[in-house]
């Protein structure tokens, strides 16, 4: 086939820089120039003319194209503009061109004229007016920028196929092409959510085994199927008269035995290349003359760590509440033997193999009966996010105390909102009877089960980052103290953003908030604030947190150290970006605080030491099976009985509350060093009376925001319910 394209483009005289000596009977190429006029044009006419003779059929559906000046459109896309593309278009809506075949290797020139017909939006290897979106992208292109290191080249495609992840949602790889500026050189790489790997460097120029080489990539890049060029197609069908699932027209489904369920609104869509890769559906079923609610949940896992799945049958298992109910889940191919065919370098096999244990990763999807907003919602009230938070809490102590689960992971993306109420079977210990749970906590992907806990093989962190604990950005083993000070920077988070009606911000929300870029894709700036900075500088203007989501770990840790737990009046002034209505939670923020850090009986807050060693796994009592002859039901019975309130009294407790403290008050460090044990929210607090303590400071909070809310409607809808008065509230 390359042999034969090359012999019918010399024929139809295209003048593409391919010379032929007749004595030697072989082909050398020679590109029209190297610069970014000249050198993305001609490389996208050979691979569209390569296309048209070997086949004319599927050329006019795919085509090479060239826009580096223009940016395409597509979803947080921020005006990123590849060298050159590969798009689709078909003209033929009725026919899927990945079933089109090429012809046989063996097949004589086809002399149809290249660079016939045009699909709007797709070129012919010339600047075209009207840019192909992100969502008809099947490979991406980068020419070599004048003075750009390697590195700064292989970022530009990482930055190009993050977009493509982004608008197709069941991608699952991407082909790019990375061509030089000074020679006839250029090499091929793949990206998945394991990270890239390339090939060596291709000379096309003088060598015409390589130039045949060339050809035969470029047709066979354009001819893949489906499969073969990155997208998943397995347990989902889409509009035959598409030949990709890539977006809405596709009208993709998720297969079910009994149904069919359309995944058209997608909330959420994690950024970034490395890592889960999560995006979540929600969805209206109907069977048997009934309407549900569901939610579809497709991510990456880490091999290393047990099927999310799993964990959530293990929680109900062991009765625990608060939880999203689980309908089925399933999982496909890992990227090692699925994606990669177990490809292996031939050079660094060992560091290669080494990358891969802790990186590969299995697509799964997961789907489930509970929906709901997430608390990045900016419509949510202040009360509907107070008992959200609530609801968090204690569905996160169910999965601890109950279930012995610790989740790992708290963010607001983490944590549903629920209109109505969710029913509780049977009443526990952390949800009592009358218990009513607006909410409840999602995903456990980084969740572990603290009885049988093995160290988790996966190589990325536990968390999300804005939201970690300080001892964990610091590399401590991880307690549920972590967890309850992560949902304490949720509270802080959910009263700061958007930043649109925050009473010290003007401003409206920086792109980089929004999402746009993440930090296992983009390497980004570290700010550290002077010793005697201002509070405006501490807390940014429109964007007051920024620095937890844009700074190194040693830097994040420091600065909620010394702004959030050692200078109250830094803290303190961390409220001026509140928004408005959250008024309410700068008090119950203050008692959080000294919740988490506080020194009984003295005015100090102060971050303490475990006693345990720091690199000592989480699994406080328990041993593994086999280290010190202890079993599973043996570790089970020591744990609950190390972590369980003994005794009716226990469970009635109720710790005493901090003291609600003045903006005057000024903290002052203690000498001493105090130390914490590994089963103790606070120095002499156990786990479970802090979790009293808490849930006492956020049901006191709902209670003052349902009063309020009940005062300002008591004109209002008279003849309701304070619960009906809420529902219209909603609604409106």
């Amino acid at each position: 086939m390359a042999r034969n394209a090359l012999d019918a483009i010399r024929l139809d005289r295209i003048d593409f820089g391919i010379s032929y000596d007749p004595a030697t009977g072989d082909y050398t190429c020679t590109p029209n120039g190297y610069s970014d006029i000249h050198f993305p044009p001609w490389f996208c006419s050979l691979a569209n003319a390569i296309a048209e003779y070997s086949q004319p059929g599927l050329s006019l559906t795919r085509k090479w194209v060239t826009h580096s000046k223009h940016a395409l459109p597509g979803k947080r896309n921020n005006s990123v503009r590849p060298d050159f593309v590969l798009a689709f278009a078909s003209n033929d809506p009725t026919k899927d061109s990945t079933q089109l075949q090429a012809p046989p290797l063996d097949s004589p020139p086809t002399r149809t004229p290249p660079m016939v017909a045009q699909s709007p939006g797709i070129g012919n290897g010339v600047p075209d007016p009207t840019p192909p979106p992100w969502d008809s992208v099947l490979i991406v292109g980068e020419h070599e920028s004048s003075g750009s290191t390697i590195d700064r080249r292989i970022s530009k495609l990482a930055t190009y196929a993050e977009q493509v992840f982004i608008a197709q949602p069941f991608r699952m790889g991407v082909f790019a092409i990375l061509t030089s500026k000074k020679s006839t050189n250029v090499s091929f790489w793949w990206f998945d959510r394991a990270g890239a790997v390339g090939s060596e460097e291709l000379e096309y120029g003088s060598s015409q085994a390589h130039l045949l080489t060339l050809v035969r990539a470029l047709h066979a890049l354009h001819s893949m199927p489906s499969v073969p060029l990155g997208f998943h197609a397995t347990g989902i069908l889409w509009n035959p008269q598409m030949p990709f699932p890539t977006n809405e027209q596709s009208k993709i489904v998720c297969c079910l035995d009994i149904l069919d369920i359309p995944l058209d609104q997608s909330p959420f869509v994690a950024t970034g290349i490395v890592g889960r890769g999560t995006r979540v559906w929600q969805s209206i079923v109907s069977h048997a003359g009934t309407s549900t609610a569901v939610a579809v949940k497709y991510s990456w896992r880490s091999t290393g760590r047990v099927p999310e799945g799993e964990l959530y049958n293990l929680a109900y298992s062991r009765g625990a509440v608060g939880l999203a109910k689980l309908i089925d889940f399933e999982s496909y191919e890992d990227i090692q033997g699925g994606l990669r065919r177990n490809y292996i370098p031939s050079s660094n096999p060992q560091i290669y193999k080494t990358h891969m244990d802790s990186h590969n990763r299995i697509f799964n999807r997961l789907i489930f009966g509970t929906t709901g907003a997430t608390l990045r919602d900016a419509a949510l009230a202040p009360l509907d996010i107070a008992r959200a938070l609530l609801a968090a809490l204690i569905g996160h102590a169910s999965l601890f105390f109950e279930a012995h689960i610790l989740h790992r992971d708290l963010s607001p993306s983490n944590i549903l909102f629920c209109h109505d109420p969710i029913s509780i079977s049977s009443p526990t210990k952390t949800c009592p009877e009358g218990t009513k749970l607006y909410g409840c906590i999602i995903d456990l992907d980084y969740a572990i089960d603290i009885i049988d806990y093995r160290t988790s093989g996966a190589a990325d962190r536990t968390g999300t980052y804005p939201y970690i604990a300080i001892d964990i950005l610091s590399g401590k083993p991880h307690r549920y103290r972590h967890d309850v000070e992560s949902l304490f920077y949720v509270l802080l988070w959910v009263c700061c953003y958007p930043c649109g009606d925050s009473k010290a911000a003007d401003g409206k929300l920086s792109s980089a908030r929004q999402g746009s870029k993440s930090r296992s894709s983009t390497r980004q700036e570290s700010y550290r604030p002077a010793p005697n900075s201002r509070p405006a500088e501490i807390w940014p203007t429109g964007d007051p947190l920024r620095i937890w989501y844009t700074a190194d770990m040693e830097t994040v840790a420091a600065h909620k150290i010394s702004n959030v737990i050692t200078r109250l009046s830094e803290f303190e002034s961390l409220f001026e970006h509140f928004r408005e209505g959250f008024e309410a939670f700068e008090g119950t923020a203050q008692r959080l605080r000294e919740a988490l850090w506080g020194v009984d009986g003295t005015p100090v807050v102060q971050l303490a030491q475990e006693r345990r060693s720091p690199d000592e796994a989480v699994r406080g009592p328990r041993e593994e099976a086999g280290e010190s002859g202890v079993g599973y039901s043996e570790r089970r019975e020591q744990w609950v009985r190390d972590t369980e309130p003994q005794g009716t009294a226990c469970k009635e407790k109720q710790t005493p509350k901090p003291k609600r403290r003045g903006k005057g008050y000024s903290d002052h460090g203690s000498k001493k060093q105090l130390l914490v044990e590994a089963s103790e929210l606070r120095p002499g607090v156990s786990d479970w009376e802090g979790y009293l303590e808490v849930r006492t400071i956020l049901e006191e909070l709902v209670q003052d925001l349902q009063e309020e809310w009940d005062t300002e409607n008591m004109d209002d809808d008279k003849g309701t319910t304070s619960e009906d008065r809420r529902t219209v509230g909603v609604q409106r």
